[in-house]
């Protein structure tokens, strides 16, 4: 959940944050937004098992979508931290 906060706040176009485990938390993102819009998710290679099986089950529903594996490191303060690396699905809006 602290990547998928984390994303939306440092993007520069400041997507919203749609909580898929606990969509109560955000009640103002409905199917509908998500269908019009396009949705994408990020999610841990590395340790999240739970969030890579939801994601690819939301994959399987939707159609056009991409999916991109990705490596980072942050630095901070000049130093770099580990590798780590990333899975994201985009999904296209419904025409």
């Amino acid at each position: 959940m602290d990547l998928a906060g984390a994303v939306p706040f440092y993007s520069p176009d400041h997507p919203l944050f749609w909580s898929y485990f606990r969509p109560v938390w955000t009640p103002w993102i409905t199917d509908a937004e998500r269908a019009r819009h396009g949705w994408a998710a990020v999610c841990s290679a590395a340790a999240e098992s739970e969030c890579l099986w939801l994601m690819e089950r939301a994959r399987a529903q939707s159609a056009g979508v991409t999916r991109v594996e990705f490596e980072h490191a942050a630095t901070f303060l000049g130093r770099r931290g580990p590798t780590m690396r990333f899975v994201f699905v985009l999904v296209p809006p419904t025409r």
